[in-house]
């Protein structure tokens, strides 16, 4: 697999700049909900151009909504251990935490969704990958959760063998 960790590092600080100097300034002349919408389209666009063409991954089916994505890059691996917020999906929305909140190297297998900020309208840093748990061997009952790890700690790894599309889609919860 091939590390592809400093491309997404610099898409991050790409799209990071662009919403907090850029898009974020036009809140006072425009419905803030219409430039969150015009950036995500922007940033769809960026994500192409610097991650999955380099990748040979044009083919790869645009997600609807780049920022909450359904489905993880079934050829794009996040490794990491420590800390990890897991989804639980309440009655009123979505929790990050729970019942396990650490795992050791090689204990869980992660696909990269996308970034996460827990501030959408504000200050952005993009300080999370979004992942989907497709294994995590001493707890088996979380595989097909989303869940997040700290970018800082976490390598994305890309695996040329695997194809753009899987059917079942990775890790679905039913």
């Amino acid at each position: 697999m091939e590390d592809i960790t400093y491309q997404l590092e610099h898409f991050r600080e790409t799209a990071r700049h662009l919403w907090n100097t850029g898009y974020r300034a036009l809140y006072t002349s425009f419905d803030e909900w219409d430039v969150y919408d015009e950036y995500k389209a922007v940033i769809a666009q960026l994500f192409r151009v610097f991650i999955l063409q380099p990748l040979g991954r044009s083919d790869c089916v645009e997600q609807p909504d780049f920022e909450m994505p359904t489905e993880p890059f079934p050829f794009l691996f996040v490794e990491t251990s420590g800390e990890i917020l897991i989804n639980e999906r309440m009655s009123w929305g979505n929790r990050w935490g729970g019942e396990v909140n650490s795992f050791n190297e090689g204990e869980a297998e992660l696909r990269l969704i996308d970034y996460y900020d827990f501030d959408l309208m504000g200050t952005r840093d993009f300080e999370y990958y979004r992942v989907r748990i497709t294994r995590f061997d001493n707890h088996p009952h979380l595989v097909g959760r989303d869940a997040l790890v700290r970018v800082r700690y976490a390598k994305v790894l890309h695996n040329p063998e695997i194809e753009s599309a899987i059917d079942p889609p990775v890790g679905k919860l039913e």
